[in-house]
């Protein structure tokens, strides 16, 4: 049975009309798929697993500082008094004079 010139072409226009049909967009179909049985997985839609961090935090670095040496008394040029409580020695201080002021100085 030989088909015609006509009958070629339309059907020819009919399978590219068809073809054309099932290429055009459609809208996207959601679906969840539940599989069970042996050594199958079982998949249940997307999942969200959480990063995996270790909590671990670095000390901090230890910073040591010799202890500073303290002095009991202040020298102020030409007085020199006792302090009431040890101070680390190169501080400022200050001595009253005798007339009622101060002069400043440093522990030593």
């Amino acid at each position: 049975m030989s088909l015609t010139l006509p009958r070629k072409l339309l059907l020819a226009v009919a399978g590219l009309v068809t073809a054309g049909a099932m290429a055009l967009p459609q809208p996207a179909q959601a679906r969840v798929f539940i599989g069970f049985g042996i050594g199958v997985p079982v998949y249940v839609g997307p999942h969200y697993y959480r990063p995996y961090y270790p909590y671990y935090y670095a000390p901090g670095p230890v910073y040591y500082a010799p202890p500073t040496p303290l002095g009991y008394s202040c020298n102020a040029g030409g007085y020199v008094c006792p302090l009431h409580y040890a101070k680390p020695v190169d501080t400022g201080c200050a001595c009253p004079t005798y007339g009622g002021g101060r002069v400043g100085g440093y522990v030593q």
